[in-house]
C-alpha cells in the first residue's frame, strides 16, 4: 500500500473567480407585503467602505460566531445532514454486467449526496474517524483494506463523493494563524481534497479546493460539485488591530495588508490548480441590500471533474444559511432570520405543561436564496421570503418552474401551525396554505409529483396529503391521524410512502415505528402495515439522516442501523416516560412487500459478545450496503460481510484503529 500528495500547479494564470454577487439579511420587522418584496443589491466600491458598513452591523453576540474576550473563532458544527426534483426517490442499483450495488439514498434523482461510505462495486471507501479508508470489498472473500488516507493534521474529513476513480473527501480545516497586537485567530475553511483512486493501493491527491467558513452541505450534479459555507466576518480582530474609530474616521486604509489578509473581513478561496495561496475577493464585487440586519457570508462554489484546468467558481452572498436543497438545475438556501415581537408582551392562553408563556419571542421567517447552476459555475439568481422556519431539506422542493416550501409559524409557542407555499420563478409567493395543525409542528415532509405529505405531531400524528396541482391555490386532499410520528418520509411508489419516526402515548415518544401509508385514495389515506421496535429510548440514525437508509424496492430490502431499548420488568402502571435498557446495537434487516407488510429477517451487530446490552460508539453500524449478492455492514470497528439471499454470516474485516 502506498499513498502520495501530489498538487499540480499550472503556470501562473490570473486568478478566476465568477462574479460575486454578496446580498445582506434583510432588515427586521412585521411579515407586511412590503418586507416580502425583493429589492435590488447594491454595489460595493471600496474596502473601506466595506469595513464601515460591516461595523455599522456588527451582528449580536448570538450570531457573531466571535468569542468577545479573545477574538478566536467559534466553529459551528458541521451540517451532516445536516440534501426534489418533485418526484419520489427509491435508492436503486448501478454498476455493469451482472455485478449491482446499491448507491446512497438521496433526495433528488440525478442529485448525489455526499456521504460517509461510497461505493464503485469494487471498492467501499468509508470516512472513519480522521482518515479515509479504500477498502476492497468485491469478491468479497479478497475483503481488505487496500490504503488509509491521512490526508493532513489539519484537516478533518466529513462526507465523500465518488466520480470515474476520483474520490472527492470533503471536511473542514482549521489552521492557527497569528496576527498582530498579540491576537490569534483559527480560520475555519470547508475543503474538498480529489484524490485518484483508479489504483486503491496508490492513491494520489490531485486537487485541493478551499472556501473560508464552515461546511454546510454539498451536491454533485454529473460531474459538477457543489460546496456551501458560511463565514462570520471577523469584527472583533479588525476592532481591536484598528482602534476606536478608525473605520468609522475613513482611517481603513492605514490597516497593514498583513492585518487586512489574516482577519478576513472578506472571505478568501484557494484552488491548487492555479496555484497554493488562498485569494480574497474584491470588495466591489460585494453586494448588499438597503437596510440589511446583520452580515454573514453565505459561500457557494463550484468545480467540474471532468476538467481540472477549470477554476473554481464562487459565488457569496453577505447572508446566512442552514438547510439546503438542490435540484439539477438551481441549489437552494434558506435562511431563519428572527424579528422583534410586535405590540405589548401578553400572556399565551394555551401553554405546555401548565406554564404561562408571553408573547415576547422573537418573530421568525425564512430567507431562501436560489443559485443556478451550469456545469461547475454558480450564480445567484433570485431570492424570496416565507414566514415561519424550515425543519430540514425536505422541506423544499422545485417542481415544474415552481418553489416549494413547508414552514412552521411560531414553533416556540403553543400558538404554532403549520403553512405551504409556492414560489414563482422571481421568488416570488403565488400560492400559500396556511394554519395547519394549530398548537403542532412539522416533523416530516416530502413532495412527491404535485403532491406534498406533511407530517405534524403534538399529540398524535397528522399525515396531511395537500395537492399544488394549482401553485395558487395549494388545497388539502385528505388527512390521516394516528399516534405517534415521523421523522422522514421515503417514497415507495406513486400510490405508498414508508414513514420512519417513533410511536406515541399521550404525546410521549416511545419505541421506533416504521409504517407504509397508502395514499391511493388522497381523500383517505390509511396506514397499510407497519412494526414497532423496542421501547422508549429505541433510535435509529434514520431518523436524523436519510442517507443511513438502505432501502431496495425491487429486492424488497430495508435495513437500518438501530439501538433497541427494552424495559424488562415492566408494570401496569408505569408511566409512559419510562426509558428501557440498552439491549441491542447494531442493524435490522427487514423485507417488505406491499402484500407481505414488514418481515423481521436478522439482526446483525459488531459488538463482541461480552458487549451485548451496552453501547459502544466504535462498535456502532452506521452505514449498510450490498454489492452484487452480499449486504455489507460498516462500522468504525470493522467490515461485516453476510449472503444477501440467507443473511448468513460470511467474513468480518477488523479495521485498522
Amino acid at each position: 500500500m502506498s499513498f502520495s500528495k501530489r498538487t499540480s500547479h499550472t503556470a501562473m494564470m490570473p486568478w478566476h473567480s465568477a462574479a460575486i454577487c454578496c446580498a445582506a439579511v434583510f432588515s427586521v420587522g412585521a411579515l407586511n407585503a412590503a418586507q416580502l418584496a425583493n429589492p435590488q443589491p447594491v454595489r460595493l466600491w471600496s474596502y473601506s467602505q466595506l469595513l464601515r458598513l460591516l461595523k455599522k452591523k456588527q451582528p449580536s453576540y448570538l450570531y457573531s460566531g466571535l468569542d468577545a474576550k479573545t477574538g478566536t473563532v467559534i466553529s459551528t458544527t458541521p451540517a451532516n445532514g445536516i440534501a426534489g426534483g418533485g418526484t419520489g426517490v427509491t435508492p436503486g442499483t448501478t454498476g455493469s454486467g451482472d455485478t449491482q450495488f446499491s448507491v446512497t439514498n438521496v433526495q433528488v434523482a440525478g442529485v448525489d449526496e455526499a456521504d460517509i461510505a461510497k461505493t464503485d462495486g469494487q471498492c467501499i471507501y468509508q470516512v472513519n474517524g480522521a482518515r479515509v479508508l479504500v477498502i476492497k470489498a468485491y469478491p468479497d472473500n479478497e475483503l481488505e483494506v487496500k490504503s488509509v488516507l491521512n490526508l493532513e493534521s489539519e484537516f478533518s474529513p466529513y462526507e465523500l463523493f465518488l466520480d470515474n476513480g476520483l474520490l472527492v473527501v470533503i471536511g473542514a480545516s482549521i489552521r492557527t494563524a497569528p496576527v498582530e497586537k498579540g491576537y490569534f485567530i483559527a480560520p475555519v475553511t470547508a475543503k474538498a481534497v480529489v484524490v485518484d483512486v483508479k489504483d486503491p493501493a496508490n492513491c494520489k491527491v490531485v486537487r485541493e479546493l478551499e472556501v473560508d467558513g464552515d461546511y454546510l452541505s454539498s451536491r454533485k450534479v454529473d460531474s459538477s460539485v457543489y460546496l456551501v459555507a458560511r463565514k462570520y466576518p471577523d469584527f472583533y480582530l479588525y476592532s481591536q488591530t484598528l482602534g476606536g474609530g478608525a473605520v468609522a474616521s475613513g482611517k481603513a486604509r492605514a490597516v497593514s495588508s498583513r492585518v487586512r489578509r489574516n482577519a478576513g473581513l472578506v472571505p478568501a478561496v484557494t484552488d491548487t490548480a492555479l496555484g497554493p495561496k488562498p485569494h480574497r475577493m474584491a470588495p466591489r464585487n460585494v453586494f448588499y441590500f438597503p437596510g440589511f440586519h446583520e452580515p454573514d457570508y453565505l459561500i457557494v462554489a463550484g468545480f467540474d471533474l471532468s476538467d481540472a484546468t477549470k477554476p473554481l467558481q464562487v459565488t457569496a452572498l453577505l447572508g446566512a444559511g442552514e438547510a439546503v436543497y438542490s435540484s439539477r438545475q438551481h441549489l437552494y438556501v434558506a435562511d431563519t432570520q428572527y424579528l422583534p415581537p410586535v405590540g405589548e408582551p401578553v400572556p399565551l392562553q394555551v401553554s405546555w405543561g401548565g406554564v404561562s408563556v408571553a408573547n415576547d419571542l422573537p418573530l421568525q421567517s425564512t430567507k431562501l436564496y436560489r443559485f443556478d447552476l451550469d456545469k461547475g459555475a454558480v450564480s445567484f439568481s433570485a431570492s424570496g421570503k416565507v414566514p415561519g422556519t424550515v425543519l430540514n431539506q425536505f422541506a423544499m422542493d422545485e417542481y415544474n418552474g415552481y418553489f416549494r416550501v413547508a414552514t412552521t409559524t411560531s414553533n416556540w409557542t403553543p400558538n404554532s401551525s403549520n403553512n405551504l407555499y409556492v414560489l414563482d420563478g422571481n421568488m416570488n409567493i403565488e400560492g400559500r396554505l396556511e394554519g395547519l395543525a394549530a398548537g403542532e409542528k412539522i416533523f416530516a415532509t416530502r413532495f412527491i409529483g404535485e403532491r406534498c405529505y406533511m407530517v405534524t405531531f403534538r399529540m398524535v400524528d397528522p399525515l396531511f396529503v395537500i395537492s399544488t396541482a394549482d401553485p395558487a391555490a395549494p388545497a388539502v386532499l385528505g388527512l390521516l391521524s394516528i399516534p405517534g410520528f415521523s421523522n422522514y418520509l421515503q417514497p415507495y411508489d406513486e400510490n405508498h410512502i414508508l414513514g420512519f419516526g417513533k410511536d406515541a402515548v399521550n404525546g410521549l415518544y416511545q419505541g421506533m415505528k416504521i409504517a407504509c401509508f397508502d395514499v391511493a385514495d388522497v381523500n383517505n389515506p390509511v396506514q397499510l402495515s407497519s412494526v414497532s421496535i423496542g421501547d422508549r429510548g429505541t433510535d435509529s440514525s434514520v431518523l436524523q439522516d436519510h442517507r443511513a437508509l438502505l432501502f431496495d424496492k425491487n429486492k424488497g430490502l430495508l435495513a437500518v442501523p438501530i439501538t433497541v431499548a427494552a424495559i424488562k420488568n415492566r408494570t401496569p402502571d408505569m408511566p409512559p416516560t419510562t426509558y428501557g435498557e440498552t439491549v441491542f446495537q447494531g442493524a435490522y434487516v427487514y423485507n417488505f412487500t406491499l402484500d407481505g407488510g414488514f418481515v423481521f429477517r436478522k439482526a446483525i451487530t459488531h459488538q463482541s459478545a461480552d458487549q451485548a446490552g451496552t453501547y459502544d460508539w466504535n462498535a456502532a453500524i452506521q452505514r449498510l450496503l450490498y454489492i452484487d449478492t452480499s449486504l455489507y455492514s460498516l462500522s468504525n470497528s470493522q467490515v461485516k460481510v453476510n449472503d444477501l439471499g440467507t443473511l448468513d454470516e460470511k467474513r468480518a474485516l477488523p479495521l485498522p484503529q
